[in-house]
């Protein structure tokens, strides 16, 4: 009898891996899908890339590499509210990389909520605190921040509930430095330099930022 009970916890084991192994030929189409993807967004097709992005999510709704596309082609295509949401899965399913608040602050940012914006960059930050595009995008959300009070703003929504803290902490800082970044009119420095988009996108058009990286052939567990 003890021999069969120690038995049990290797069959629910085994039972466990075999539920959750993507099949071949799903794991194909989904490859494919974002390889497709991945070519119609260097060709500034953001209606098609999305459509792939859509039909291999619905095949494989836990990668994060699909979410973090789909939130790129939603934000070229101006959906900035979906492109957060997307953002959002990307930091849930891998809260260890940077890709995930940078394109959540991007989305926010131009949805003019420039204190959300500015946390989100600077949770990105916490993981990579050398990176360029996240510094620039975080300076940028803090100062139209700063701007919105300084003039007086009739927008009292600017700051939203659960960031007001992290915005207000976030401003100190910025009027403690002696001297910051030039304010740029949105946090799109990394566009040129985005790897796998090519010459098409011009600045200011989209954030391409993090679509090259990390970006294999392998799609279980991405």
């Amino acid at each position: 009898m003890k021999g069969a009970g120690a038995a049990a916890p290797s069959a629910q084991g085994d039972a466990k891996k075999h539920k959750h192994k993507v099949d071949p030929r799903i794991e194909a189409k989904i490859t494919e899908l974002r390889r497709k993807a991945k070519e119609y967004l260097s060709v500034r097709q953001f209606e098609e890339a999305l459509r792939c992005l859509d039909l291999a999510i619905d095949l494989h709704s836990t990668s994060y590499k699909l979410y973090r596309m789909r939130s790129i082609a939603l934000s070229c295509l101006q959906q900035y509210e979906r492109a957060a949401a997307d953002a959002d899965r990307v930091v849930e399913l891998a809260p260890h990389i940077m890709d995930g608040y940078y394109h959540k602050g991007f989305a926010l940012f131009h949805l003019k909520d420039y204190a959300g914006a500015a946390h989100a960059f600077q949770q990105g930050l916490k993981l990579n605190p050398t990176d360029k595009t996240l510094r620039q995008g975080f300076w940028d959300a803090i100062a139209l921040v700063s701007q919105s009070r300084t003039e007086g703003s009739n927008e009292p929504e600017l700051v939203p509930a659960g960031t007001a803290a992290a915005a207000a902490a976030a401003a100190a800082a910025a009027a403690a430095a002696s001297t910051a970044p030039g304010v740029t009119a949105a946090p799109t420095s990394a566009l040129s330099a985005a790897e796998g988009l090519g010459e098409g996108v011009q600045e200011g058009e989209g954030p391409a930022a993090g679509l090259g990286r990390d970006d294999g052939g392998q799609a279980d567990g991405q």
